[in-house]
């Protein structure tokens, strides 16, 4: 064998060993990523799954205040609004509570009558519709807006009102460094207390929408970078050590089996 055949064959087993060695590199890092991805979801779906606990128990209570109140609906503000601001102060989470006919507001907890003295007066009927709707900050918010719980029929209408803040608060508790949102038709109450229309533009991979069952929102639950990246680095430390290992080995061993010395017969 001339010295150029030796040297390209020499090359040649150098490639061989350098590709073996780099199968289980890639395949760990690929092996990593899809782990990360893994983790990232489960952490996502467990802060989600936790927000929404708290959320129902929030609206579960509003609820059974709007059922204490929904008796009082279609009789004049002045015969009930004591009873309406009791139900009220009784009530943990719950702001305030408003009666509306045919969507004109005529009797509020805070402010009282807000119709004429002729305020409609008749029997309410069931509800037949329930539903909830983010309010951005205004005067009676104080600046923080308000989670409303409306029930109601084509002719009335009983709103509950949550302070934003109450939302916050609960979200911050099971948020960590995690970015927590709770979503309402659209519109996201961000942990921070700001009130944000429109669809997210972050990267699907690194968020979740864990939907209420109970009532028409969901939470949005996404990691920070800087939580991405750590997670990315522990999975990197806990699998590419061993990776390292049979990645040197599997080259060592392609590198011997093709440089042995052929048996002669």
């Amino acid at each position: 064998m001339s010295r150029t055949d030796k040297q390209r064959s020499a090359l040649g087993a150098a490639l061989l060993s350098i590709g073996a060695a780099a199968i289980p590199l890639v395949a760990g890092v690929g092996l990593t990523l899809k782990l990360t991805d893994h983790a990232l979801n489960e952490e996502n779906v467990r802060i989600g799954q936790a927000a929404v606990e708290h959320m129902d128990k929030i609206l579960s209570a509003a609820s059974d205040t709007a059922d204490v109140l929904s008796p009082m609906v279609g009789k004049r503000c002045q015969t009930v609004l004591s009873a309406m601001r009791r139900a009220v102060a009784q009530a943990p989470w719950v702001r305030s509570a408003s009666y509306a006919h045919k969507n004109v507001p005529y009797c509020n907890t805070v402010s009282g009558s807000l119709g004429s003295a002729r305020a409609p007066v008749a029997v309410a009927g069931p509800f037949d519709y329930q539903t909830l709707e983010l309010q951005r900050p205004d005067a009676m918010s104080e600046g923080f807006g308000s989670l409303l719980l409306i029930k109601g029929n084509a002719q009335y209408s009983l709103t509950v009102r949550i302070d934003n803040r109450v939302i916050t608060e609960q979200l911050e508790l099971i948020s960590g460094s995690a970015d927590v949102a709770l979503h309402v038709a659209g519109t996201y109450l961000w942990d921070d207390g700001s009130v944000l229309r429109g669809e997210l533009r972050q990267n699907p991979r690194y968020r979740v929408l864990v939907p209420s069952t109970q009532f028409s929102y969901a939470i949005h639950s996404s990691l920070s970078g800087e939580d991405v990246l750590n997670l990315i680095t522990r999975k990197l430390l806990l699998i590419l050590g061993p990776v390292m290992m049979l990645s040197i080995f599997s080259g060592g061993l392609c590198h011997w089996l093709i440089s042995r010395p052929e048996r002669r017969k």
